[in-house]
């Protein structure tokens, strides 16, 4: 495993450092957003071009290494033109000095993070379904994008919300073929690392330091407290996981956008959320509801709001365009057929939902379990996401109603006092966590409303629960530092 995962490190940290290095001249965006960057560059660079020769149906290997090769050289002579590698040495060296303690903590916890997903590397996770990988493999074989792909036993269009995932899968495929299982282990680990240099990075950005690490380590190490899907999911290749791998790497530039208002920043944002959006829609629906969040509590708390408008219109105008050319330019479908028209999961001559039947076997008449206007009662998808949040047991006193309405009032009145009160820089997370929270329900109460078949109507519940602890680890790794080192005034970039 460990020859596959070099050389899929070859395909995205020479481009991705590249790329970071040619756009952002020393000293002018932090070590840890930088960090974040290799990666999330890296991918897309490297998937962009893949998806580009997909749309052309020339993919192949040798047209694949063709593009990849000589662009990496590219984006390394222009930033060596731009600035020497000693230039950034010493850039990198003032900002360690300038704060070593807590980038040599988030460091260590990169470092350890990795470390413990190496030992990964030995076990093939037999969870993992394959089924991710040869959507890949598929578009390799085919030196484009196929009619029809299979999927559950049957033929379907080609999703293109993962288009640009399974793009990048084919021309790593072609440099990997040799180990398909240690490839995906190395984007397991890829994955693993990645997302952790990007939380680490979004929580600088937003005022933590020391604290800063415990944000990652929350959420793609830890299996003891809250909730651990997040962790648990990368044992598993699945395609929300690379998504979370490209959405949290620009999820720190954005926020930095609507700080510092720099156009460079939103259009290498827009960029990558918007490849994020055809890698796995649900993990770049959960980043955009943090940025949008983010963007909110910046216009009620800065007092030149107008100066605000233009850098968040510039990052959500080119993320909706370059999402619609990932999403639409692609043949096939954003979904399957199903989420789209559910109808066609009832048929006259099966008398159970067929999409329950995909999903778990069961055989239950259509019509159960009973259903009022919500197919799960919206008690039960606040409980859900309670339960989610904090991993309680449901059996624990703490799992039924009276925890439930305690962690609201609890988490309105924590959120509340972040947003009033803490330093400046902190205070838009308290409006962040609240109202993530608020969205994610009110997100699945409506998918429970609209949907009467089960894969629809109970997305809310299965899917977007994942994202429950969010709220939680951000509140509560903010609360416990409520003062930057400088008093309030800001972190010394």
């Amino acid at each position: 495993s460990v020859p596959a995962l070099g050389v899929l490190l070859v395909l995205i940290v020479p481009p991705g450092l590249g790329a970071v290095l040619a756009l952002y001249p020393p000293g002018m965006l932090s070590l840890a957003t930088r960090v974040a960057l290799v990666f999330g560059l890296g991918f897309v660079i490297t998937g962009g071009l893949a998806f580009g020769l997909t749309i052309l149906s020339v993919l192949g290997p040798i047209t694949f290494l063709a593009l990849v090769v000589p662009v990496t050289v590219t984006l390394w002579v222009v930033a060596l033109r731009r600035a020497s590698l000693r230039t950034h040495a010493r850039a990198l060296a003032e900002e360690l000095r300038a704060d070593r303690g807590s980038l040599v903590v988030g460091f260590v916890v990169l470092a350890a993070i990795a470390g413990v997903y190496t030992t990964y590397l030995a076990d093939f996770p037999t969870g993992t379904p394959f089924r991710y990988w040869v959507d890949g493999m598929e578009l390799a074989d085919a030196g484009g994008i196929p009619r029809q792909t299979l999927h559950y036993g049957a033929l379907f269009p080609p999703v293109t919300s993962k288009m640009f995932l399974n793009a990048f899968t084919a021309g790593a495929h072609y440099v990997t073929s040799w180990n398909v299982p240690g490839a995906i282990q190395g984007m397991l680990w890829i994955a693993a690392v990645g997302m952790a240099a990007g939380l680490w990075a979004t929580a600088r950005e937003l005022g933590l330091r020391y604290a800063a690490p415990l944000v990652p380590v929350l959420l793609v190490a830890n299996r003891v407290v809250l909730g651990d899907e997040m962790t648990g999911d990368l044992t598993e290749y699945r395609a929300e996981v690379i998504g979370r791998l490209v959405a949290f790497a620009f999820l720190p530039l954005a926020l930095r956008t609507l700080r510092e208002r720099r156009r460079l920043d939103a259009t290498v944002a827009a960029v990558g959320l918007g490849a994020a959006a055809g890698t796995h829609l649900v993990s770049f629906g959960a980043v955009a509801i943090v940025i949008g969040w983010y963007g909110l509590a910046r216009f009620v708390l800065d007092a030149d709001r107008r100066r605000l408008l233009r850098p968040a219109a510039v990052l959500a105008g080119m993320t909706a365009v370059v999402a619609a050319v990932v999403l639409l330019l692609p043949r096939g479908e954003i979904g399957f057929e199903g989420a789209a028209s559910p109808g066609s999961y009832r048929r006259t001559d099966v008398p159970f939902d067929k999409s329950r039947f995909l999903f778990s076997g069961d055989t239950r008449p259509a019509d159960q379990p009973p259903r009022g206007a919500f197919y799960v009662p919206p008690g039960g998808v606040v409980h859900t996401f309670v339960q989610e949040a904090f991993d309680w047991e449901p059996g624990s006193p703490l799992a039924g109603t009276a925890g439930n309405v305690a962690v609201g009032v609890l988490g309105v009145a924590l959120g509340g006092l972040i947003f009033l009160r803490f330093p400046a820089q902190l205070r838009p997370i308290g409006l962040v966590a609240v109202g993530m929270a608020a969205t994610l329900v009110v997100a699945a109460l409506a998918f429970s409303y609209a949907y009467d078949v089960f894969i629809p109507a109970t997305f809310g519940v299965r899917r977007l629960s994942d994202y429950a602890s969010w709220p939680v680890i951000r509140s509560a790794v903010r609360s416990s530092r409520p003062r930057c080192c400088c008093g309030g005034r800001g972190v010394p970039r």
